[in-house]
C-alpha cells in the first residue's frame, strides 16, 4: 500500500471523529501505563524506560512526518525525522528483544504501537486543522497578494514610463529636427584654428 492510499484513507474519516479515535487511544495508553507498565519498575526499570522511549518515538513519528503541513520546515526534513524515529524505535525492538528479555517486547511494542495511534488521529484531526491552516493557507494567499500586487505595479509603472517616451517622441517629431550643417562646423573649426603663423 501506498503512503498516499493510508493518507486517503484517513482523509476519508472527518476530524471531529479522528480527535474522537485520539482521546480515546490516549486515554488507553495512560491505562496500560497505570495498570501494566509501571507497577513492574521495580524488578524491570530497563523495561518501564524502553517503553516511555518507544512511547515518545512513535507518538512523534506522524508529528514529523506531517510537519511540513503545519510549519514552514521543508518535506525533506520531515522525511527524515520521520526515518530517525522508525529507526530509533526498530532500535529498541532489537535492543530490548536480545539484550532484556524478549518478554519485554509484551510491554515495549504495545506502546510503540498505542503512541503511534494516539498520535497519527491526533496530529490529522486536531493539530493540522489549528495551525495547518494558518501557516500554509494564510502564507499562501499572502505571497499570492503580494505577486499580484507586484505584477500591477509593474505594469502600471512600465505603463506610464512606456507612455511617457512616446509622448516625448511625439513632441520631438512634432518640433522638428536640427539640420547639422557639416560644412559649417567645419568652417568654424578651421577660424578657430587660425593663428598668428
Amino acid at each position: 500500500m501506498d503512503l498516499e492510499d493510508i493518507e486517503n484513507l484517513f482523509s476519508d474519516v472527518s476530524e471531529g471523529v479522528q480527535a474522537l479515535i485520539s482521546g480515546v487511544a490516549l486515554i488507553i495508553t495512560l491505562i496500560f501505563f497505570v495498570y501494566a507498565v509501571i507497577p513492574i519498575y521495580g524488578d524491570h526499570p530497563n523495561v518501564v524506560l524502553f517503553s516511555l522511549l518507544s512511547l515518545l518515538v512513535c507518538f512523534l513519528a506522524p508529528f514529523f512526518f506531517r510537519l511540513p503541513d503545519m510549519t514552514l520546515v521543508p518535506d525533506v526534513l520531515g522525511w527524515l525525522l520521520t526515518g530517525i524515529a522508525i529507526a530509533i524505535f526498530g532500535w529498541i525492538i532489537f535492543h530490548a528483544g536480545y539484550y532484556i528479555d524478549i518478554l519485554s517486547l509484551g510491554y515495549i511494542l504495545p506502546s510503540g504501537l498505542l503512541g503511534f495511534a494516539s498520535s497519527l488521529p491526533l496530529t490529522e484531526g486536531v493539530l493540522i486543522p489549528l495551525y495547518g491552516g494558518e501557516v500554509t493557507g494564510t502564507f499562501k494567499e499572502d505571497l499570492e497578494a503580494e505577486e499580484d500586487e507586484f505584477e500591477d505595479e509593474f505594469e502600471s509603472d512600465f505603463e506610464e514610463d512606456f507612455g511617457e517616451d512616446e509622448v516625448e517622441e511625439e513632441t520631438f517629431e512634432d518640433e522638428g529636427t536640427v539640420e547639422v550643417n557639416f560644412d559649417n562646423h567645419k568652417e568654424l573649426e578651421r577660424k578657430d584654428d587660425d593663428g598668428p603663423w
